[in-house]
């Protein structure tokens, strides 16, 4: 008996982490697919000066993300987390040097990396076996 409600708070602990590490990585793929979006908007819209706005936005994302970054890698493997750091620097890199076409096409794979990070790591029958 004692073994099979040590068995049943196991599972139900595991069922429980599961399902607060993916609604983390849910949000955190979410608020960052959302930010890079606004960022694209800003870059197709071919207004003047926009530079330092780029910037600063790239900027905040880049923050935010190393904060989520730091959380995520206690359950994420490290290298899909690095792409999407390294498409994140890449863009900030085409920003600064006013390539906003390079830094589109950027932001659009980065937006990719997030949403497949999502879905990898969803609970599913897919991903289990």
């Amino acid at each position: 008996m004692k073994e099979i409600t040590i068995s049943i708070l196991i599972i139900i602990s595991i069922f429980i982490g599961n399902f607060i590490t993916q609604n983390y990585t849910n949000y955190a793929t979410e608020h960052t697919s959302k930010q890079l979006s606004s960022l694209k908007e800003i870059m197709v819209s071919n207004e003047e000066n926009i530079k330092k706005d780029l910037e600063d936005k790239v900027d905040k994302i880049h923050e935010e993300w190393d904060e989520k970054y730091e959380k995520l890698a206690y359950y994420i493997e490290h290298n899909e987390l690095e792409k999407i750091e390294s498409g994140l620097t890449l863009v900030r890199s085409y920003i600064e040097t006013e390539e906003y076409t390079e830094s589109i096409g950027k932001v659009d794979e980065t937006i990719y990396l997030l949403r497949h990070l999502e879905d990898k790591n969803k609970f599913s029958l897919k991903n289990i076996f």
